[in-house]
C-alpha cells in the first residue's frame, strides 16, 4: 500500500511523528506566513527559525527526542525575543510555558524575579489580591509581603 511520505522519509500519519510534525510546521507558519493569525506576534516581531530546522524536519525531530520531548510538554523559547533554535528552545510543562509569556506581569522580591502567578503559588497568596495591590500602585515588596486582611490567603 502506498503511503505519502513527508520530509526526509517521515510518514506524517505515524502517531509518533504526527504531533512533532505539527509543532514544527506551525512554528514555521507563525514565523513566515503573514496571513497566519499569530504572525504579528512571531514573524512580525522578527522571530525566525534557525537554518538547521527550517527546511529539515528530521533535524527538529532528532533534537526534540534528545532534549526531553514528551506528549505533556510544549515547545518553549527560553528568550521570548529570540528565535527558534536548539540553543533557545526547550520542552516545557504548561506552568513553565505560562510563566514565559510576554504578557506576564513580572515582580521582584529579594532580587528574584518571577511572574505574579508564580509568586502567588509560592507564597500561598491570592493572585487577585496581589494584582489589586499592584493596580493600587503598591511596590512589589509591599504587595507580596503585606499579610492579607482577615488572614485569608486563598
Amino acid at each position: 500500500m502506498f503511503q505519502k511520505k513527508y520530509h526526509n522519509g517521515f510518514n506524517y500519519k505515524k502517531t509518533e511523528h504526527k504531533r512533532l510534525y505539527h509543532i514544527w510546521f506551525d512554528m514555521k507558519r507563525r514565523c513566515y506566513q503573514p496571513q497566519n493569525k499569530r504572525y504579528a506576534r512571531y514573524g512580525g516581531r522578527g522571530i525566525t527559525v534557525c537554518d538547521l530546522w527550517l527546511k529539515n524536519f528530521q533535524n527538529f525531530y532528532d533534537w526534540a527526542i534528545q532534549n526531553g520531548y514528551s506528549i505533556d510538554k510544549t515547545l518553549d523559547r527560553i528568550d521570548m525575543n529570540g528565535g527558534y533554535s536548539p540553543e533557545n528552545c526547550r520542552w516545557a510543562d504548561i506552568i513553565t510555558q505560562a510563566n514565559n509569556r510576554s504578557n506576564n506581569h513580572m515582580m521582584t522580591l529579594f532580587g528574584i524575579t518571577k511572574s505574579m502567578k508564580s509568586w502567588s503559588r509560592e507564597l500561598g497568596m491570592s493572585y487577585y489580591a496581589i494584582r489589586a495591590r499592584k493596580n493600587r500602585g503598591w511596590s512589589d515588596e509591599k504587595a507580596l509581603l503585606t499579610p492579607v486582611k482577615g488572614g485569608v490567603t486563598r
